[in-house]
Order: C-alpha cells, then sequence, then structure tokens
C-alpha cells in the first residue's frame, strides 16, 4: 500500500539525527542517510534475480561508498550489514532458493567496491594511514590514538560496560552530559520531560537520550512489537523474515558491542528499528480479520504519533532556533563584508571555535586576527563565537 510505504519511509527520513543536523555542518546525518539507502539496496539484492536486482547493485556500490568516505565509522557500518545480507544470500544458495551463479555474482560485487572504496576514492586515508602508520584506521586506534569519546563521556562511563552505558543514555534525561561539566544520566519514567529536558534539545550532538525525550518509551514499544510480530512474518514470508534479521542482527550487535554506541550520533542506524516495527505492524493488520484488525490499526496510529511527537520537539526546540541562528550569522557576514566595502578595517576575535573566522577567510574578505576572545573588548557584532570590530 503505497501511504504505508510513504509513513514507513517518512519515519526513516525524518528522524532525530537528520532533524538535528541538517542545517548544520555536522555529516552523522548524511552518513545516516547513506546507511538507509545502503539498507534499501541490500535487501533487494537478497530478494536474488528480479527486476529490483540491478537498482539494488547500484544503489548498494553509491551508498556503500558515500559511507566509506563520510567518516571512519561509516566503514564499519558500511562493513557490517553488506557482510549480514551476504550470509543470507549464501543460506539462500544453500537451500537451493538461489542459484549459486547468484552467489558468484554478489561475491564479485562486493570485492569490486570494497576495493575500490578502500584503494582508489579512500586512497587517503585508508592507504595513506596504512603506510603510515601500520593500519588504515589511525588515529582512532593503535600506536598514537586519539579519544574523542573519554573526554566527551560522563565521568561514569569509562569504568561502565557497553550495555550499562546504552541502558543509561537510552532511558535518561535527554542531556548533554560530559566529563567538562561533570553531569550524570539521570533514569527517568518514560514519556515523561520536563521544561528543563526540553531546553537542552537545542543542541546537535545530545550524548545522553540523544533520540529525544519520548524515546525511551517508544524503544519499550518498539521491542515489543518487533519481538510479537517477528514469528508471523517468519510464517507469511520466511525470505522477508531472513531480511530483517539481516538488518537486526547487526544492529543489535554493533549497539552492544561498540563502545561509543550510546552517543546517538554514533548509533543512528539503530533508529531505523522502528520502521521494522511499523512495518510488521502493517503487515499483522494486512492478514488480520475481525477485532484484530482495528487494534493493529490503533496501535500503529499510537506509535506513529508517539514518533511523530518525539520529533515535534526536536523542531520546536532544535531546528526552529538553528535556523534563526543561521539567518542571524547570515545577516552578520554581510555586516562585515559591508564594512570592508566601505574601506574600513575589520578586527576580529574568536573562541576555540574559529568556523565563522574560516569562512571570512574562504570568502576572501580581508580581516584583521586580533587573537583569542578578549570579553572586556568592544566590539560591532558577534556571530558564531567570533567577534568583530570595525575602524575608520
Amino acid at each position: 500500500c503505497a501511504w504505508k510505504s510513504g509513513l514507513i519511509a517518512l519515519v526513516a527520513a525524518a528522524n532525530p539525527i537528520v532533524i538535528c543536523q541538517f542545517a548544520t555542518y555536522y555529516n552523522d546525518a548524511f552518513l545516516m542517510m547513506a546507511l538507509l539507502a545502503l539498507l534499501v539496496g541490500l535487501a533487494q539484492i537478497a530478494e536474488g534475480p528480479s527486476g529490483k536486482m540491478r537498482l539494488g547493485f547500484i544503489l548498494t556500490a553509491a551508498a556503500f561508498l558515500l559511507c566509506t568516505e563520510a567518516k571512519f565509522t561509516g566503514f564499519a557500518y558500511a562493513g557490517i550489514f553488506p557482510l549480514s545480507f551476504y550470509l543470507i544470500i549464501a543460506l539462500g544458495v544453500a537451500r537451493g532458493s538461489l542459484p549459486l551463479r547468484y552467489l558468484g555474482l554478489t561475491s564479485g560485487f562486493f570485492a569490486i567496491i570494497i576495493s575500490v572504496s578502500v584503494l582508489a576514492i579512500g586512497f587517503s586515508p585508508y592507504v595513506t594511514n596504512f603506510l603510515s602508520h601500520g593500519h588504515p584506521f589511525y588515529p582512532l586506534f593503535g600506536v598514537g590514538a586519539c579519544d574523542i569519546i573519554t573526554p566527551n563521556a560522563p565521568t561514569s562511563f569509562p569504568e561502565t560496560s557497553n550495555i550499562q552505558k546504552m541502558f543509561l543514555s537510552l532511558f535518561s534525561e535527554s542531556m548533554n552530559a560530559h566529563i567538562g561539566n561533570g553531569l550524570e544520566p539521570v533514569l527517568k519514567i518514560p514519556f515523561t520531560y520536563t521544561d528543563d529536558e526540553l531546553a537542552r534539545l537545542n543542541v546537535c550532538d545530545l550524548r545522553i537520550g540523544g533520540f529525544g525525550v519520548w524515546y525511551s518509551g517508544i524503544l519499550l514499544m518498539q521491542i515489543v512489537l518487533i519481538v510479537t510480530l517477528l514469528p508471523g512474518l517468519k510464517r507469511r514470508s520466511p525470505s522477508l523474515f531472513l531480511t530483517t534479521l539481516g538488518y537486526l542482527i547487526p544492529t543489535a550487535a554493533l549497539s552492544l558491542l561498540l563502545g561509543e554506541s550510546w552517543w546517538a550520533r554514533y548509533s543512528a542506524y539503530s533508529y531505523f528499528a522502528n520502521c521494522i516495527a511499523l512495518a510488521l505492524l502493517f503487515s499483522f493488520a494486512n492478514h488480520s480479520r475481525g477485532p484484530k484488525l482495528p487494534l493493529s490499526l490503533a496501535i500503529a496510529a499510537c506509535y506513529l504519533i508517539a514518533l511523530v511527537g518525539n520529533i515535534g520537539f526536536f523542531c520546536e526546540h532544535n531546528t526552529k532556533l538553528v535556523l534563526a541562528e543561521n539567518e542571524q550569522a547570515h545577516l552578520e557576514m554581510q555586516h562585515i563584508q559591508q564594512a570592508v566595502d566601505e574601506g574600513k578595517t575589520v578586527h576580529i576575535t574568536f573562541s576555540d571555535e574559529p568556523g565563522a573566522a574560516y569562512t571570512l577567510f574562504d570568502e576572501g574578505i580581508d580581516i584583521v586576527f586580533d587573537g583569542p576572545h578578549d570579553p572586556d573588548l568592544p566590539h560591532d557584532g558577534e556571530v558564531n563565537r567570533l567577534q568583530w570590530r570595525q575602524e575608520g
């Protein structure tokens, strides 16, 4: 049904990571949507020789290249999901439901896209890192590794297991708790929130409760729906059941085994489980008769309301503010350009994030850098942690 497919697509696209980051230069949202395209392509390939096969190969190749070049973690995600679906294809060949030549075709396909991603498009950094530092993932691992997670995590997390960190992050209040501010996760009752919690949604990389103020309740609904309805899918469509497992098993493994998965931006792939739960609900409704039909549709409606409401909080307390800040930053940049055009000398100072300064340099605007921020220095304007003043 077209409208049901449209709702599932909307849930996948309008997710917390994308909503928070689409107006910023963070690339987690880009990686998340590339992973979505990868999963769609892999699902089409897993169906075997069919009319969708060619589109699946094209989509998978493009998405795989985008994932591996977006960031280091993208290579891990783009690697484990194809491996999972490859095993499904191998199982289909072993059972006789897929021809042996199809396994050879997919083997060659995956070998080619991995080679191109690492040896050609990804020559820098993967090959150069291997030649210079002995492995392709420098500086994340090995000698001279740079630990970017510990300083950004709550003080208690280095001594906490991965499972405990995931639980605390998913079932606590949304907040940017890290060593620098000394905050620690605070567990809460699902589907509850406070005004203070809503105010904390204004950042684009929430560390604790990063999927939203309602997500702990949504996650409980998701787990119940998948556990309850997945066996029915196995009876109705064994091949689609295996395809679903091709996503769920790697997702569970990544979420529980990767130490940084407690941070929503690093486990964005897990959000697509909501699409699985919703699809299972719609499938159950399609095969239901009597009182089960309105019941399943009512549950689907409640689930959708929770998902949309959770995103709505982000739109109101994050996206709306970010767009207003971006508009103000654009106006400040115009004022700086106007001052330079009028022959005035523009002096700038900036703090630890000189992004706006680099924008001015890239635009070729002639400015004078006076050093780091001085709160006592008079200034004519401020934009993205950059202060400026004009002379002449």
